[in-house]
């Protein structure tokens, strides 16, 4: 008793969490029983596949041959972690825990056979890119520090990439209302949602927490199953500047639609052409009250080519 020890005593390393939470995606093993994981090479993971087998995956043991920093699989020919089960078409729920910065199926990986987010996890997530994962049918809310550190990037062009991504989710029917509770460095949300024609609804309130977007061009673009759009969605949201083609050819849209086209400095006097740019916002959605009195600018089918 009375005697104290110093973690430095007994640890000089870095002291991790052991309770965060994982990663938990759904996947299909498809025909030949591989799976590819859209994950990169600078993660320090591991992945449970859920059939009893484990893989470290780390720096130093997962180089195995590399094009622009970016891991080449041998074995299928696609970039990611890549496993192969015994049993085909069969779903298997793969958790992966500790450090992910991000999950990128425009990059690694294979879109296809990603069914579900079962558990976005505590990973340090800050890129989220679900591009063309056309099986994928449900995500779930994320924790509070699931996106804290989700951010728009920018290369060394001068391009800027969203943090998140479900472009062609077509199997993906709803969204949870607290998705985007918690990324405030998001300041784009442009092509989010683009082609996903299984989405029926939008939450009223999931951009209540994103005061720093700016940009909503062709958001919900060709979601064409859309029947209605929240008063709200965007009441929160005071900086945008572009709303180009957000709502463009959503042809199932009915009801009342937003008067975006009176928000900031537009007018009859500047034929509703300023700032928030609105170009092709309601293009097409035919079915919303008072279409005909939408102003021109905002229906015509010009705007950002998708």
């Amino acid at each position: 008793n009375g005697y104290k020890i110093k973690v430095s005593d007994i640890y000089n390393g870095t002291l991790t969490s052991s309770s965060s939470l994982p990663m938990k995606i759904k996947v299909n093993t498809g025909n030949d029983g591989t799976v590819v994981l859209p994950i990169s090479e600078d993660e320090d993971c591991t992945v449970e596949w859920g059939d009893g087998q484990t893989t470290a995956k780390t720096k130093e043991n997962i180089k195995l041959a590399s094009t622009n920093n970016r891991i080449q699989v041998a074995s299928s020919g696609s970039q990611g972690l890549s496993h192969t089960y015994t049993e085909t078409n069969v779903e298997k729920t793969v958790t992966i825990s500790g450090s992910v910065k991000a999950i990128d199926t425009y990059t690694y990986g294979n879109p296809e056979q990603i069914i579900e987010i079962e558990q976005w996890g505590e990973t340090g997530l800050e890129l989220v890119d679900l591009t063309d994962c056309e099986n994928l049918r449900k995500i779930a809310s994320p924790s509070k520090n699931s996106f804290a550190n989700i951010k728009d990037r920018e290369d060394e062009f001068g391009i800027i990439y969203k943090g998140i991504s479900f472009y062609g989710c077509t199997s993906l029917t709803e969204i949870p209302e607290d998705l985007f509770a918690n990324c405030p460095n998001v300041t784009s949300f442009a092509d989010t949602f683009v082609s996903c024609t299984g989405l029926t609804s939008i939450p009223e309130n999931l951009f209540a927490n994103c005061p720093n977007v700016t940009d909503f061009s062709a958001t919900f673009s060709g979601c064409t199953s859309l029947t209605s759009i929240p008063a709200n969605l965007f009441a929160n949201c005071p900086n945008v500047q572009s709303f180009v083609k957000t709502f463009y050819n959503c042809t199932g849209l009915t009801g009342k639609p937003i008067e975006l086209w009176t928000m900031g400095d537009n007018s009859a006097g500047n034929e509703y052409q300023g700032i928030p740019d609105g170009q092709g916002c309601y293009y097409n959605c035919t079915g919303l009250d008072g279409y005909e009195n939408i102003p021109t600018y905002w229906i015509q089918e010009g705007g950002i080519p998708q």
